[in-house]
């Protein structure tokens, strides 16, 4: 491989624009190819919309990149080394299937796929190739994620006492909202953020009861969820609510608020970012990294693949832990009743 990876992204909505301009910013990476079916976007006509200030901004020179109006076809003819998904989670799938016999590095955007079955065929497709294959659960490299993450782990403040993680908005504009067979209703395309970071700072939930209504989408676009954990964490009180079934205008916000047995943090992004530490009766601002998780993500992709490190298959497996995690919310919310993940 030459020194820079060469990478090629599909699909232009504001996840593949918010990766652009990440790549665009690194010394490491050379944008090669660009695929998208609206020729609007492929050719800068027109921008997404995303729910972040700071996504999508259009930095990236694409002067010089080939373009294709099939994504497949950029798989077969570009010159690359990675190949980043962001197409409809409806197509996960097929198309990083096509990636990795092609024998290309993979960044998948979340979720990982449409099912919990869908998962753990991308999982046997990674563990089968010589690929570094990443999945864009971003809360894992999002700054103030992680200082939970290393709060949770060395235990500074004591044992986890409670979580809860929040994440709201209204309704996303686009034919991909509208269908929930494309996009999976909020529980899969909104909530599956807080599904996967509990599940990977505390392991698997091993009983989940939710409460939800279906909304615009067709699907489920609000959710409650109460998780158990054996071990560690049985005596832990954590829940997660998603959905974007808010009133139109209500502005996307993002939180938690995590009980040590010392000390409390509360996190918001909502109108600005903040992360604040409750402990010996002082409430203190902590300061956190520059930059978005889809920036700190996909700099630790690129590193790794210029390093020749292989995939990282426990936090693959994970993430598709959590559609088991996903699934079985859902039949809790259809039958009332308590439910057990199935995991594979």
């Amino acid at each position: 491989m030459s020194r820079k990876v060469r990478v090629g992204v599909i699909g232009l909505g504001i996840m593949g624009q918010t990766h652009l301009d990440v790549y665009s910013q690194m010394d490491n990476v050379e944008l090669v190819a660009i695929a998208d079916q609206d020729e609007a976007r492929l050719f800068g006509a027109v921008q997404a919309q995303g729910n972040i200030q700071g996504q999508g901004q259009g930095q990236a020179d694409l002067t010089r990149v080939q373009r294709f109006t099939d994504g497949y076809e950029l798989i077969e003819s570009a010159a690359v080394d990675l190949v980043d998904v962001c197409v409809g989670t409806h197509l996960h799938l097929a198309m990083a299937k096509a990636v990795l016999l092609k024998g290309y590095h993979l960044m998948v955007e979340k979720p990982v796929a449409k099912s919990h079955a869908q998962g753990l065929e991308m999982l046997a497709l990674a563990r089968a190739s010589q690929s570094f294959v990443m999945l864009g659960m971003c809360l894992r490299y999002w700054p103030a994620w992680v200082c939970l993450r290393q709060a949770i782990d060395d235990k500074r403040y004591g044992s986890l006492k409670s979580l809860s993680c929040s994440r709201l908005a209204s309704f996303p504009e686009g034919e991909f909202y509208n269908s929930c067979e494309q996009c999976g209703g909020a529980i899969l395309d909104l909530h599956i953020h807080d599904v996967d970071f509990i599940s990977h700072c505390l392991g698997r939930p091993s009983e989940v009861v939710s409460r939800g209504h279906i909304g615009r989408s067709g699907g489920l676009d609000h959710v409650h969820t109460q998780y158990t954990f054996a071990g560690e964490f049985k005596d832990a009180v954590v829940t997660a609510q998603g959905g974007w079934s808010m009133a139109q205008g209500y502005p996307f916000n993002m939180s938690y608020t995590a009980n040590f047995e010392q000390a409390t943090l509360g996190y918001e992004l909502g109108d600005g970012e903040h992360l604040i530490l409750y402990h010996g009766g002082v409430a203190q601002a902590v300061d956190l990294a520059a930059g978005m998780g889809y920036e700190h993500e996909i700099k630790h992709l690129v590193r790794a693949i210029l390093s020749s490190q292989s995939t990282d298959f426990d936090s693959l497996h994970s993430a598709v832990d959590a559609l088991a995690v996903v699934e079985a919310e859902a039949l809790s919310i259809a039958t009332g009743q308590l439910q057990q993940p199935l995991y594979g």
